[in-house]
């Protein structure tokens, strides 16, 4: 057994120890992706019908694991987290209750696009993130036949949920697409204002060329490798997403090739949703 492996050994008894009711708990993040690298720290998912005071969590899970440190809470006994430092490892645990996890799954399931907003995502919450998490993750204990069904249920991307997703990246892409505020923010050299559209612009197209793959989007982190696993992108659309250079002293010619690069990957993006249905029934 690896010290990585020895590490999840020791928290998962502890967190058995909480005896939480009806409990499932996986291990997540990147170790569960297959794409963890020397900085990447351990997740640990708990999901259980309820939870006591997050304080509490951290002073039974540094008694049950002395020799940690660094250990801090945070949230809400619906959703909260214990954070600590085992054998120099960070260790992050993401306690979520069962009910409220299962109703968004559903929610998206049925083609529910839902976007909100965490601190800790600067582009917005993307709720169905959630199933990229779920789907990856391995599963260490679970009590909960409802919850063990569920994940199955998701191995197949749902095809309400892409659909929902795909029309919901392109939204940006049509409305900036030839927009007058746009053309006049380019002339202006607007900087703020046209990075922030380039990136809402950017961020659709990103929402959309994992729909068209039937692939989970798993957040910001580490998009270029997510990307570059896809099995289907427009030519250019890495230059398109991830551009060279910087845009500090931009011209309003680089910003018209920055949007007109993107805007072009629209149609690609179509053609390949369209290509992957057609795929899927022959």
């Amino acid at each position: 057994m690896n010290e990585t492996a020895t590490i999840v050994a020791r928290v998962h008894e502890a967190l058995r120890s909480l005896d939480l009711p009806d409990v499932v708990i996986a291990l997540g993040g990147s170790l569960a992706k297959g794409n963890a690298d020397a900085l990447s720290d351990v997740d640990l998912y708990v999901f259980a019908a309820s939870f006591p005071d997050p304080h509490w969590l951290r002073q039974r899970l540094a008694a049950q694991l002395p020799e940690a440190g660094a250990f801090s809470a945070w949230g809400t006994p619906s959703e909260c987290g214990v954070d600590f430092v085992l054998d120099e490892q960070p260790v992050e645990i993401w306690f979520r209750r069962t009910d409220e996890v299962l109703a968004g799954v559903a929610r998206a399931l049925s083609g529910a696009v839902e976007r909100g907003e965490r601190v800790w995502t600067p582009n917005g919450f993307y709720r169905h993130t959630a199933l990229s998490d779920l789907s990856s993750m391995s599963v260490l204990a679970c009590d909960n036949a409802a919850f063990a069904a569920m994940l199955a249920e998701i191995r197949a991307y749902p095809e309400a949920l892409r659909q929902a997703v795909f029309a919901h990246g392109l939204e940006a892409l049509d409305f900036w697409n030839g927009n007058l505020h746009l053309d006049t923010a380019i002339a202006r050299q607007d900087r703020y204002y046209l990075e922030s559209i380039y990136h809402q612009v950017r961020t659709g197209l990103v929402q959309c060329a994992f729909a068209a793959n039937r692939k989970y989007f798993g957040g910001d982190k580490k998009m270029q490798e997510a990307l570059e696993q896809l099995g289907a992108l427009p030519a250019g659309f890495m230059q398109a997403i991830l551009p060279e250079g910087t845009a500090a002293d931009a011209s309003s010619a680089h910003w018209r090739g920055l949007f007109d690069r993107a805007f072009a990957m629209a149609g690609p993006l179509r053609q390949i949703y369209q290509q992957t249905d057609t795929d899927r029934r022959s």
